[in-house]
C-alpha cells in the first residue's frame, strides 16, 4: 500500500473538494496481488533468518546497555580505571 504505484492509483481516485477522500467502493477495486504458497514459503525462509538476526541484535543491545549502565557510574566516580 506504500508503493508509488498504489499512491498514484489512490490519488487519481480521490473525491471531495474541501476534504478529499476515497470511497469504500474505490478501495475495494485496488488491485492486490496475493502470492501463492510456494512464494510465501520462500519469503518465510528468507525473512525468518533476518528476524532471527534482528532478535539477536536486540538481545545484544540490551546486554551492552546493561553493562554500560553498570560500568559508567563506576568509571565516573573513579571506582574503576581503564
Amino acid at each position: 500500500m506504500k508503493t508509488e504505484l498504489i499512491e498514484n492509483y489512490i490519488k487519481s481516485r480521490l473525491a471531495g473538494s474541501t476534504q478529499q477522500y476515497i470511497s469504500l467502493g474505490e478501495l475495494r477495486k485496488i488491485p492486490i496481488i496475493i502470492p501463492n504458497n510456494e512464494i510465501l514459503n520462500k519469503f518465510r525462509k528468507i525473512s525468518e533468518k533476518q528476524l532471527e538476526k534482528i532478535y539477536f541484535n536486540i538481545q545484544e543491545i540490551q546486554s551492552l546497555t546493561e553493562i554500560r549502565d553498570t560500568l559508567l557510574p563506576k568509571l565516573m566516580s573513579g571506582e574503576i580505571e581503564v
